[in-house]
This record gives structure tokens, sequence and C-alpha cells, in this order.
């Protein structure tokens, strides 16, 4: 998988795209829920520059409100790898391989985790390279090699359906054991919430909740999200994204929406006064307006931990993926693609702690 060559510092700028591009892909392409078989690929020779650092962070997701659980540690609630990772006889990961085929729920409108890059329709990003990973280990394929797509079904879909999607959860019509998805990779934030339904990976990404707004004309700070709900402005996010918590906080108005481009198309038209999520996905809706900035929420900070999601029916998968994530790591890829889809100045390895619940 050739990568671009890049420069030895943060790029300030990401590269040109038409504005609201992605959101135009998202609300008119039709896509979300659509089975996109074999559609990630590398970076094309022209692809998008890293993002300024996101304090070493990433992305987001969320479930339908559940309420809330007893506290406990996201960086450290995942399971142990047995070792390397081996598909075992009898495994869930036997159960792809004959299959040939693993099902990925992911995004297709995070601008540089994942999404469907309208040049050539594929979808890619940062979020597309773990996914990547977990099916050359499952296979036997170099991740870096592009036939490693071939043994990948993209499934795009929406924050809100990322946990039914995974846990089978009944009111979609799935029992437990045949979850829609294998795994879920969707800037997806652990909660002690979503721990009582799905479980997930080790962190791989960690991101923090912001604010986007229009900048001001007189050069002023923008607005926090404090600040919207002392005016009782409106203040958007998507549908199951924990972020809808930190709106209510602030009593500014609620606007939930299925896409974080959505929220964009909203933000630009005047319908709302500020977009609320992860730090990482508001780069990239910034990215496509440069009339926008992301400021600070003005409540208490909110860390955005990001996992795989896999059903709770499945435990020796969650091992085998946190294996490969250990095994990509050590192999210094996952510093590559860090480097590639969030920061050139990206550290080595994850700057978060990364623990074991057992």
């Amino acid at each position: 998988m050739s990568r671009p060559a890049r420069s030895g510092r943060a790029l300030a700028q990401w590269v040109p795209r038409p504005r609201v591009i992605l959101a135009t892909v998202a609300l008119s392409a039709g896509l979300a829920g659509v089975a996109l078989a074999g559609c990630a690929a590398p970076p094309p020779a022209s692809g998008p520059k890293a993002m300024p650092l996101v304090k070493a962070a990433a992305a987001k997701a969320a479930a339908p409100a559940v309420a809330s659980a007893p506290a406990c540690d996201p960086y450290a609630s995942s399971l142990k790898p047995n070792g390397p990772p081996s598909v075992t006889p009898g495994s869930w990961m036997d159960t792809i391989k004959r299959r040939g085929f693993l099902i990925a729920g992911v995004d297709q409108s995070t601008y540089h985790f994942g999404y469907l890059n309208p040049l050539d329709r594929r979808i890619e990003g940062f979020d597309i390279d773990q996914i990547r990973e977990v099916a050359g280990a499952i296979f036997g394929i170099n991740p870096t090699d592009d036939a490693v797509l071939g043994k990948v079904h993209f499934k795009a879909i929406s924050d809100a359906d990322r946990i039914p999607d995974v846990s089978g959860q009944a009111y979609k019509g799935v029992p437990p054991s045949s979850p829609l998805v294998d795994i879920v990779a969707h800037t997806m934030t652990i909660t002690c919430d979503r721990l009582k339904l799905v479980d997930f990976s080790t962190v791989y990404f960690d991101a923090h909740r912001k604010t986007l707004v229009v900048r001001p004309p007189d050069e002023q700070a923008g607005p926090t999200l404090a600040q919207l709900g002392q005016r009782h402005e409106a203040a958007c996010a998507t549908k199951g994204s924990d972020s809808v918590n930190s709106i209510v906080d602030a009593r500014a108005v609620k606007v939930e929406v299925p896409y974080w481009t959505d929220c964009l198309v909203k933000l630009q038209q005047g319908e709302v006064a500020g977009v609320v999520t992860d730090d990482s996905i508001l780069e990239g809706l910034k990215a496509q307006d440069p009339n926008l900035e992301i400021t600070a929420l003005g409540l208490t900070p909110v860390d955005e931990p990001y996992g795989l999601a896999i059903s709770k029916a499945r435990p020796e998968f969650v091992r085998f993926v946190n294996a490969v994530l250990a095994q990509e790591i050590a192999s210094g890829r996952w510093a590559t693609s860090f480097r590639y889809w969030v920061d050139v100045q990206g550290p080595p390895r994850p700057t978060w702690k990364i623990g074991y619940a057992s």
C-alpha cells in the first residue's frame, strides 16, 4: 500500500476539496446501510494530507440512550490477548475465514477516518486501516496489500445503528448469536453504558469533545457550547452519539441528524449555531469550509477513547482483535497510518494507557 511522501512537520491545512463534498455524497448517494463489498483502498497518489494533531486522538460513536452505568475504566475494559493472533478451529475467526469475508460496519462520511472518497467511490481512512489489519490477520494477507480488500464486506451504517448491528439486538429482528456485522470501526467511543451492550477492543485512538462554529467576522473567538446554551441557540449532533449529552448539559437546543455531514450543512445554512462531537471528526468538517473554527465545550472536558465494537457473544474474537492491534503497534503500521490520516508528527505508539480487564 503505497503512501505519498510527507513532510516532517505537522501540516497546517488539509488538501483542498470542494466545499461540503462529503455532505453532498451523504445526502444524495443514499448509501447508508448498504453493503459495500471490497470498497476500501489505500489513498490515491494525490490523497489527502493529515489533519493538525488531534492530541493523539480519535473518533467518535454512540448508541441508543441507556441508563447510566457504574463507573468503569474505558482504557482498561477489554479482554487480554491469549498470544499472537491465531485462527483456532471452531472460533468466530474460523467462521469468518470459512465464510470467505469479514463484515465490517463503518462510516462513510467522517473525513480521514471512514469516508466515501468521491473520486474513486471507495471507503478509506484511519478506521478502515484497522479493518484491513483484522482481515489480514484472519486470512493470512499482508494488511498493506490491496488483496485484503477482497476479504472485507463494508456496510455503511449510521451512529445509531452501530450497537444494534453488532450486538444483534431484538428490535432489529436479529438474535445476539447472529449480528449483522462482525465488527464496527466507526469513531466509536468506549463508554460504561455501551460496555453493558457490546464488547470493545483496546483503545486505538483518543479524541476530545469540542464545538464547531462559524468564525465571527470580527476575529474574536467563536462561542463555546456553554455560551450557545446561555443564548438558547441550537447545536447539532448525530442520533445515537454521546455528544447529545453535552448539548443537553449546556441547555442548548438539541438538533439530531443521522450523519455529521448533515450537521455541517445545517451549520452552513444557519439552522444551528454549532456542531458538537470529537475534535477528530470536527477537523474533517472544518477542512471542508474555511469559515468554520473549533472551540471548547465550556463544560467539563470529555475524553473520547475509540474502540472497535464486537458482540458480547464473541469474547474470543475480542481477544484476537486486541492481539492484532498490539501487533499493528509493534510493527509500526499503526504509526504509519496515524501519521498519514491524522498528524504527520504523530507518536510512534499510542500515548494513552492500554490495559485489560481480564
